[in-house]
């Protein structure tokens, strides 16, 4: 992609090109979105007629969002707007989870971090408590759904804590 602002600077004012700059920068720190150049219809790099931009979420933003296919398009195309002489396709590819990691280990060390017990994971995901004893024992193994319904459990989790945790500074910043 630096190539790509690069070969804009022979098309663009160099205010443009830094404020393009700029919001690239933000939208791969604030969503964490990764922009990738696939294909382009030429072999000239300074040729803008045709090309598809892969526009990846790599991980949840600080408030833990998850962006759709149609909000990282909308996103990407905002980002583009102002550079029309450019024909492109983008390409969003949504944040996926590595549902590898959750294990027991992983579980127990997320319950330790949040101070959760077995009971208030097993009352709060539905999984009930002879399930995850199974689990904890490694008489029985995490299924995929397990696996995607607890890493969403603590995700989800996660951010009410801490949005709470900032709505709690605001209160008392209003005292």
């Amino acid at each position: 992609m630096d190539q790509f602002i690069e070969n804009l600077r022979t098309h663009i004012a160099p205010e443009q090109l830094s404020h393009f700059a700029k919001t690239l920068s933000l939208m791969k720190v604030d969503a964490f979105f990764e922009f990738k150049v696939l294909d382009r219809d030429s072999e000239d790099p300074k040729d803008f007629s045709q090309f598809r931009i892969q526009v990846k979420q790599t991980q949840p933003t600080r408030t833990g969002r998850i962006f759709t296919q149609k909000e990282i398009v909308t996103r990407a195309q905002q980002l583009f707007a102002d550079l029309r002489f450019i024909n492109y396709r983008i390409v969003p590819v949504t944040f996926s989870p590595d549902f590898s990691i959750v294990t027991t280990e992983w579980i127990n060390q997320q319950m330790n971090d949040l101070g959760l017990k077995n009971s208030d994971v097993g009352r709060q995901t539905g999984i009930n408590k002879s399930t995850l004893s199974l689990f904890f024992t490694g008489k029985k193994n995490l299924t995929l759904m397990h696996k995607s319904l607890l890493w969403y459990y603590f995700h989800s989790f996660r951010v009410s804590r801490d949005l709470l945790q900032v709505i709690d500074k605001l209160s008392e910043m209003e005292e």
